[in-house]
């Protein structure tokens, strides 16, 4: 399981992305893929292009599933596939999102979109990360995890997980806010090498680093 950075350098509806999330300057598109690499037979369809030579593809295994333990315990609880499981998550492997956000910072220069499955759960993680490390303002943030949570193909799949985190006392929003408002960033961005760092706050040199 594992997120996919794809640098490309042509506009996102060249190759069929028909909902890109863009916050503010940061042009960050997140693309819904396959989580493993291009599934079989599909290499030649429109928004997939592993084909394509102007596409470079770094497949990043942010899950951790090695840790048997971890998963184990969020597996049987139904918090995977929720926020919930954000922060424990963070703190229990800190290296797994530190890796996709170096791998994010020294990307070839261009446009690039991280996707995993359904664009929602370690995708949200990501993008909440990059976007507080932004300074991004936090009502802005949810609202664009909560975009995830409105695709009509996952409507079954939203129900059952805001039922798991109704049982948790909780919502999918109220879940997604304790876990972005728990977030030690200054811990992951000092984990990072000066130069990514300073790519990651500044979105790659797009934003200010004042």
């Amino acid at each position: 399981m594992a997120l996919v950075l794809t640098t490309i350098r042509r506009a996102a509806t060249a190759i069929g992305i028909d909902r890109p999330r863009m916050v503010g300057r940061l042009c960050m598109t997140t693309w819904v893929a396959k989580r493993c690499g291009p599934p079989s037979g599909r290499g030649t369809r429109p928004g997939y292009g592993w084909s394509a030579s102007w596409l470079q593809s770094l497949h990043i295994d942010h899950d951790g599933l090695e840790n048997a333990a971890f998963w184990a315990d969020h597996w049987d609880n139904g918090r995977a596939g929720t926020s919930l499981y954000y922060l424990p998550h963070v703190r229990a492997m800190p290296e797994r999102s530190v890796a996709v956000l170096e791998a994010l910072a020294f990307a070839p220069t261009g446009g690039v979109l991280f996707h995993c499955a359904a664009g929602r759960d370690r995708t949200g993680l990501i993008a909440a990360i990059l976007l507080a490390a932004a300074d991004v303002e936090q009502e802005a943030i949810v609202a664009d995890y909560l975009l995830s949570t409105a695709a009509l193909d996952r409507a079954a799949e939203e129900t059952r997980l805001k039922a798991v985190c109704s049982s948790f006392g909780t919502t999918t929003e109220g879940a997604f806010r304790a876990a972005l408002a728990g977030l030690e960033l200054s811990a992951s961005l000092n984990a990072l090498p000066d130069k990514a760092r300073t790519a990651i706050t500044t979105w790659r040199g797009a934003l200010s680093d004042s």
